[in-house]
Formats: C-alpha cells, structure tokens, sequence
C-alpha cells in the first residue's frame, strides 16, 4: 500500500512521494508510511502558508513548525493568534512522530542532494523500536545464505 500527499494545487508533492516509496520499498510499516504521510501532508501545508522551500529551511525556522503544531489546528492561519495556555494541541507522543518523520525526510533527501542539510541529525544507528516484522523477514538470511552458495 502507499500514500500520496497533495499539495495546495492538487498535485502530488514529489520530494514526499519520493520518500514515502523509498519507506514502502524498505517495507516499513504501513502504520509508519501512513503516519509519516500524515505528519509531512502538515509540514508542507506549514512551507505553502509561509511560502517557504524545504531545502532552504534554518533549524529555527523549523522549530516554528513544531510551534504551529502545538496550536489547535482551526488557528492554524495566518493572522490568528492564540494566547499561551501551556497545553499543547497535540501530545508529546505525537510531536515525537513527527519531529522522527522529518528527521527521517530530510536525512532521506540529505543523502540525495548534498546541498539539503539534514536539520534534525542523522538518526545513523537507532533501531527501529516498533513491533512490525516484514512478510517472509525470516526468510532473508536464508537467501542470503542460499546465494552464497551459489556465488
């Protein structure tokens, strides 16, 4: 299964189609491909409110998104202001998936094009701590193996 997110002209988002067929071609997990579409659907929502270019964000200009997020999404507009309260419209758990979404995005885009950095660091080495197992994973080291018998 795969997702499509589409931008305010009604067309797919390319750098996020690129990215969600590259989660679906590693076989992360559906739920995870389709939080991620989730998460990144609001971000580029963000970008196109403030005429703003993925690649050309700072750390601080991102660090306004996650402030977006906190509001309640009906003020998510310009011109709306929302008095502090110190509650969040979302939870720290999901405010977490999305900051690993984007990290993973701009890691994934990083790596393609030397000239995007990628702003929430390289996450190189954590292992995936959902319980999702691919189809047939049990069955990679005995391919592996069967071909090196063949190799």
């Amino acid at each position: 299964m795969s997702y499509t997110v589409l931008g305010s002209d009604l067309l797919p988002i390319g750098p996020v189609d690129d990215f969600l067929s590259h989660l679906t071609a590693r076989r992360s997990s559906p739920n995870t491909v389709r939080g991620y579409a989730h998460d990144l659907a609001n971000f580029f929502a963000w970008l196109d409110q403030r005429g703003r270019d993925f690649r050309m964000l700072t750390l601080e200009q991102l660090g306004e998104f996650f402030e977006w997020l906190r509001k309640p999404p009906p003020t998510r507009v310009p011109g709306v202001f929302v008095l502090p309260t110190g509650e969040s419209a979302l939870e720290t758990s999901t405010l977490v998936r999305k900051r690993a979404a984007l990290g993973s995005f701009y890691l994934f885009h990083s790596r393609r094009d030397t000239s995007i950095p990628a702003l929430l660091g390289d996450p190189a080495g954590r292992r995936p701590t959902g319980r999702h197992v691919p189809l047939l994973a049990h069955t990679q080291s005995c391919v592996v193996g069967w071909l090196w018998l063949w190799v």
